[in-house]
């Protein structure tokens, strides 16, 4: 699965949220962290705050804070964020014409499609947050499946 960089820096600064235990991170540090732009790092964090994801907190010492608990904020609030929700329609065309019906390949990627939002849904920035603390990398350990 690809998503936008601005997806994958909210999953990112998301994460970091997560793990600072209701301490306020900046985007600096959120940047530095993962070597991306902080220009557009400060856009994504509107997109979070936006959405209810993340707090904004003014003035010295400033940043930004999750404004919900970890384990109440999943990876789909964080995509949704930035993307809205999943599209609905083909997923093969993209032109805008109809697909021939009845097309086989539609049922499978909607299946496939429908089981990855199911997956994100349960997946929260805590379960994600806990195995970054245990160093699972690519190939660590996994989430239970539920």
């Amino acid at each position: 699965m690809r998503w936008t960089k601005a997806t994958r820096f909210a999953l990112h600064a998301a994460l970091e949220l997560a793990r600072a235990g209701g301490e306020r991170v900046t985007t600096q540090q959120i940047a530095e962290t993962y070597e991306i732009s902080l220009n557009h790092l400060a856009k994504v964090m509107g997109h979070l705050v936006r959405a209810g994801v993340a707090r904004g907190v003014r003035g010295v010492g400033g940043g930004y804070r999750l404004a919900r608990d970890p384990g109440d904020v999943t990876l789909l609030d964080v995509i949704e964020a930035v993307e809205g929700p999943p599209p609905t329609g083909c997923s093969v065309r993209d032109d805008g014409k109809p697909c021939r019906s009845p097309c086989a390949l539609r049922v499978v990627l909607d299946e496939l499609e429908d089981h990855a939002v199911e997956r994100l849904r349960a997946v929260t920035l805590a379960e994600v947050a806990g195995l970054a603390a245990k160093g699972a990398g690519r190939r660590g350990r996994k989430l239970p499946v539920r």
